[in-house]
């Protein structure tokens, strides 16, 4: 797994403003979240108040100034089993079967101030037919749906909803978008893979118009584009600027060329480079992009082991993208300069490396960290 460090802290204006993901918080029962447009970058735990119910969760946000309760839940329903006929694998040796389960009850509700109910939307698994496969969502046990982030500029409640097999890796993370006024649902995100997953995040643009997945590219006016490309899964995507995203994409063929794109908006490449900085070393097969974004020098680090190649990408401007071989990089010797930060990108099974970057001058300087 790649692993990001950033030392040192900036007293600096930044250049370059680091977008949120929407990684939720954990809220004590009595108090009241103010939930902006952007969510704090770290990780988080989960945002539920534990009950002890694993059947509901509930979270207090702030909604106009004022104190709403969103509360979700998920409930087997015994009396609607569910069938799904799965061909024979003949390729395998695997003979047909039926796959069997229970269908699962899903409520979102929306309380006011007063407890008054402004809503409540009830799902069931066939609503979700379109995003989960049919032997997943057969069998998928319930799991209630966890609250994200209020988008603001879109004036949408998003949550996030998991569809697992018991038992093992497999599984999907679904983004649902509801109305806040109604509960009508706005949209269903394709979803990110429990087993060979990208390495991304639902995450907002700074200024708050642009939400990107792994699977999407959301605008405010409601808008999608779609990332997919055939015989190509994504490995990681990451916001550089208010229009322009990173896509890493991988396939069959861990050298093919121009893998990675930057795109504007609205979905189209602005420029294609090779980068296969995407160390899938760890257990399940899931993505990890070794890149590091530095506010100070509005510049977007990237790291391929494999390659021994730094690509340096200027968020504001993109075209102006610069590969450079680790044999041209200047090695670290100590001390470190005060005006120096630490970037260090951490592999599985290739060289690692950590890089020093002088945040007044941009000179680097690199130490590569060989493997056994």
């Amino acid at each position: 797994m790649v692993g990001l460090l950033l030392i040192g802290c900036e007293t600096r204006q930044p250049v370059a403003t680091k977008p949120k993901q929407l990684v939720p918080s954990m809220l004590p029962a009595s108090s009241v979240e103010q939930v902006p447009r952007q969510l704090p970058a770290s990780p988080m735990r989960a945002p539920w108040i534990d009950t002890g119910d694993t059947s509901a969760t509930r979270r207090l946000i702030s909604l106009d100034g004022q104190r709403w309760l969103v509360r979700t839940a998920a409930l087997p329903d015994s009396a609607r089993q569910l069938s799904f006929p799965v061909p024979a694998d003949k390729e395998n040796h695997l003979a047909a079967y039926t796959e069997k389960g229970a269908d699962v009850q899903y409520t979102f509700q929306l309380l006011g101030p007063q407890g008054q109910l402004r809503f409540i939307t009830q799902l069931h698994k066939a609503d979700f037919a379109r995003v989960v496969y049919g032997s997943l969502r057969t069998v998928a046990r319930a799991a209630p749906p966890v609250f994200l982030a209020y988008w603001s500029a879109r004036r949408a409640l998003i949550f996030e909803t998991n569809f697992v097999r018991e038992d093992t890796d497999e599984g999907l993370s679904i983004l649902l978008l509801l109305d806040p006024v109604t509960g009508k649902v706005l949209h269903l995100s394709p979803g990110k893979e429990y087993m060979g997953s990208c390495d991304c995040w639902p995450t907002l643009t700074p200024d708050g118009q642009t939400l990107l997945t792994g699977k999407e590219i959301l605008h405010a006016t409601g808008q999608v584009f779609s990332l997919a490309q055939p015989q190509r899964a994504v490995a990681g995507t990451r916001i550089l600027s208010d229009s322009t995203f990173l896509v890493a994409y991988e396939g069959d063929n861990p050298e093919q060329a121009n893998n990675a794109h930057l795109v504007n908006r609205n979905g189209q490449v602005k420029r294609r480079f090779t980068f296969h900085g995407t160390d899938s070393g760890m257990s399940g097969g899931g993505y990890s992009l070794a890149e590091a974004l530095l506010p100070t020098t509005g510049t977007q680090y990237l790291w391929d082991g494999a390659a021994q190649l730094l690509t340096l990408v200027p968020v504001h401007q993109p075209a102006a993208l610069r590969q450079i071989p680790a044999a041209q990089l200047v090695p670290f010797r100590a001390p470190q300069r005060p005006s120096e930060r630490k970037l260090a990108f951490d592999y599985n099974d290739m060289p690692s490396s950590v890089l020093y970057v002088d945040t007044l001058t941009q000179q680097l300087r690199c130490t590569i960290i060989k493997t056994e």
